[in-house]
C-alpha cells in the first residue's frame, strides 16, 4: 500500500531521521517498481529528493528529482510531476539558476493544473522568488490574489509580511500600512 510505504519515510524525515528515511525511500521504490505502483515508484524519488535537499547536498537531490519527474511523466501523474517541477523550482532558486526556476515554475503550473490545491503555494513560492530577484511589483499582485485562497490561518500572516514587503519596495505607501497593521493585529 503506497501511502503508509509513503508515510513512513516522510515521518523519518522530518524526524531528521536521515539514514532510517533513506532506507523506507529506496525500499518504497523497490516495491513500487515490483508491483507497478508508478506513483509511490515518483514520490519516493521525490521523497530521496527532498531528503538530500533538505541535507544540503543539491546535486544528489537533482538527480533524484529528474528520476522522480521521468516516472511521473511516463505515467501521466500529473500531480507528481507538478510536486517534482516544484522541487525543482525550489532547488534551482537555492542554487541561483533563474532561467532554470522560471522554467520549473511553468512546468509546475502546466501539471497542476489551474484548480490544483498546491497551486496557491506554488503562486506564493513563485511571487517570493521574484520579489527576492528584486521584482517587487510582479510580485505583488501574486501575494494579493493569495489571500483569499489561504486555508490555515498560519499562513495568512506570511503573505500579509510579503505584501508589506513587496508594497515598500514598490512605494506603495498605503498598501503597506494596510498588510503591516493586519500582520501585528493578527
Amino acid at each position: 500500500n503506497h501511502p503508509t510505504a509513503y508515510t513512513f519515510p516522510r515521518l523519518a524525515r522530518r524526524r531528521a531521521e536521515h539514514a532510517r528515511a533513506e532506507s523506507w525511500f529506496r525500499r518504497t521504490i523497490a516495491l513500487a517498481r515490483q508491483s507497478g505502483d508508478w506513483n509511490a515508484y515518483s514520490l519516493a524519488f521525490l521523497g530521496l529528493g527532498n531528503l538530500y535537499m533538505q541535507r544540503g547536498n543539491y546535486p544528489a537531490a537533482r538527480r533524484f528529482y529528474v528520476r522522480a519527474l521521468r516516472a511521473a511523466r511516463r505515467h501521466a501523474l500529473h500531480t507528481a510531476a507538478g510536486m517534482t517541477f516544484h522541487d525543482l523550482f525550489v532547488l534551482a532558486t537555492h542554487t541561483g539558476r533563474v532561467d532554470e526556476a522560471e522554467r520549473f515554475a511553468r512546468g509546475a503550473y502546466d501539471e497542476y493544473g489551474s484548480d490544483h490545491p498546491r497551486l496557491p503555494a506554488l503562486a506564493h513560492d513563485v511571487g517570493f522568488f521574484w520579489m527576492e530577484q528584486g521584482y517587487h511589483a510582479r510580485a505583488l499582485p501574486i501575494f494579493r490574489a493569495l489571500l483569499p485562497h489561504l486555508t490555515s490561518s498560519s499562513e495568512r500572516p506570511v503573505v500579509l509580511a510579503n505584501i508589506a514587503r513587496a508594497a515598500g519596495a514598490t512605494g506603495d505607501l498605503a498598501r503597506f500600512e494596510d498588510a503591516w497593521s493586519q500582520v501585528w493585529e493578527g
